[in-house]
């Protein structure tokens, strides 16, 4: 019986495919197929097991991609296309912060590791002839261990970058925005006969 209402199913939701496609001119169905937005959602799962303490965790990061017809588009332009200009705003100002906390965190991390060898390995001769005693070398350890510091900061951060969504909004919440804007572009093109 459950068989019967899949098949019943199946076979109204292709029927009603088919119908909605039919309703459209073959020119109209290509300038749709130009404009309408789909998404594509992906999802990355990672996960950690200790054997020492006998854990184990995971987790899930979902991230999608937004086009308009044939094009890649952004979370913003995707946000500008379904007319949701507050939305668009507040997308941009996430992903200016997560550019920004990248930028951040390569620098320190190349920064810091630049300032940690150059002592080691450019001054470190001439500070021993300048200075035949201990201050050479603490004055390189000191600028190493500064450098270290710091690259070990930005390595801290490109964990965080890695860590944070690469979307503003989650994919079930586009994908209806999505689906509604399909729909009334479907029936937007449908009245233009």
């Amino acid at each position: 019986m459950r068989a019967f209402w899949f098949i019943s199913l199946l076979f109204f939701v292709s029927a009603t495919a088919a119908m909605s496609d039919e309703e459209l001119t073959p020119e109209q169905l290509k300038q749709y197929n130009r404009e309408k937005l789909s998404i594509d959602a992906q999802s990355i799962t990672f996960g950690t097991f200790s054997l020492k303490s006998g854990t184990m965790s995971s987790g899930e990061i979902r991230r999608w991609t937004a086009y308009k017809g044939f094009d890649k588009i952004s979370e913003v332009d995707f946000y500008r296309t379904v007319g949701l200009d507050e939305e668009a705003e507040r997308a941009r100002v996430f992903h200016d912060g997560r550019d920004c906390l990248m930028w951040w965190s390569i620098g320190l991390a190349g920064g810091g590791t630049l300032f940690a060898l150059v002592p080691l390995l450019v001054l470190y001769p001439d500070l021993v002839s300048m200075y035949p005693n201990q201050q050479a070398r603490d004055i390189a350890e000191g600028t190493t261990l500064i450098g270290g510091l710091t690259a070990l900061a930005g390595c801290g951060l490109v964990f965080f970058y890695l860590l944070t969504p690469d979307n503003w909004s989650p994919a079930s919440v586009v994908q209806e925005i999505a689906d509604s804007y399909n729909k009334m572009l479907r029936d937007t093109l449908g009245s233009q006969e």
